[in-house]
């Protein structure tokens, strides 16, 4: 029967203990090859007996191995995080001052951005006159193939006599 078992150890001993597991497994997978060896034997005289017995020991053998390389893992991976986090140097907290020794200080307002006009280049159609009601039309929208693409919304409702 197979418990598990809750220790401690320090830190420096945990590859120690852990070649210790991999050498016991050394020496399960040794014992097994030996059962394989039986098995083997058992199947060629003929020995029913024996090969139920070996295949049962067999078993047995391997599923400790496996047990035992399972806790490997899973202590190796622990071992290695905990190394990692060790090895990583803590965030540097900013000491809060003493309780009523400094005034603490109101939280920094970005400064505020400064809002450049665009720039315009003298190409680029921008539609401005279209926003006010008393604004005449830009004679630039009227030129070229698409007329009712760049004309003012209202365009296509004005007549001649508007103008």
């Amino acid at each position: 029967m197979r418990v598990t078992i809750n220790y401690t150890k320090e830190f420096e001993e945990i590859p120690v203990l852990l070649q210790e597991l991999v050498e016991e497994c050394d020496v399960l997978n040794k014992k097994a090859d030996g059962l394989l060896t039986i098995v083997s034997y058992a199947m060629a005289s003929d020995d029913a007996g024996l090969l139920a017995k070996a295949i049962h020991d067999l078993r047995v053998v391997l599923n400790k191995i496996d047990s035992q390389i399972s806790d490997v893992a899973d202590m190796s991976s622990g071992y290695y995080k905990a190394k990692a986090q060790l090895e990583t140097p803590p965030e540097v907290v900013p000491e809060e001052p003493e309780q009523g020794t400094e005034e603490p200080l109101p939280p920094e307002e970005p400064e505020p951005e400064e809002k450049q006009p665009p720039t315009q280049h003298p190409k680029i159609r921008t539609f401005h006159h279209m926003y006010g009601s008393n604004s005449k039309p830009d004679p630039r929208d009227s030129q070229g193939e698409d007329d009712m693409i760049y004309s003012s919304p209202d365009a296509a409702y004005r007549s001649d006599s508007d103008e």
